[in-house]
């Protein structure tokens, strides 16, 4: 990811140590953003990205799809050619929408985040 989006989106993705009691201390991956794209990325692990939501926005930038609705827990999308769209499918609210080649861009980094170690899950002492 270029210099200019990290900046522009306030991005920093980190590796959280939660405390879960007796259960011990777990790394919990958590993206940061500027935007409501933090949410969105939030809901998904690096699989569902890769065989699933990366493959449908590279189809719709292609011009092979017109368009892909997707979503996480928190957070739906409708992505075009040029613009994604981010809304709360709860509050009818639409977010400011972001360039799709951008959103593949974030998407791709949080994917990769997500096949570094420490991954997502991991027990710690």
């Amino acid at each position: 990811m270029n210099r200019e989006l990290i900046e522009k989106y306030e991005i920093n993705f980190t590796n959280k140590v939660m405390d879960m009691g007796k259960w011990g201390k777990k790394i919990s991956k958590i993206p940061h953003t500027n935007s409501i794209a933090s949410s969105f990325l939030y809901g998904w692990g690096a699989d569902d990205l890769t065989e699933e939501v990366i493959p449908q926005i590279e189809k719709v930038l292609s011009g092979e799809l017109a368009e892909y609705e997707s979503g996480s827990d928190l957070v739906e999308i409708t992505v075009y050619k040029t613009i994604t769209i981010f809304y709360i499918d709860d509050v009818g609210r639409n977010y400011p929408e972001i360039p799709t080649t951008e959103l593949k861009e974030l998407v791709e980094a949080w994917r990769d985040f997500l096949l570094q170690p420490p991954f997502d899950g991991d027990v710690v002492l």
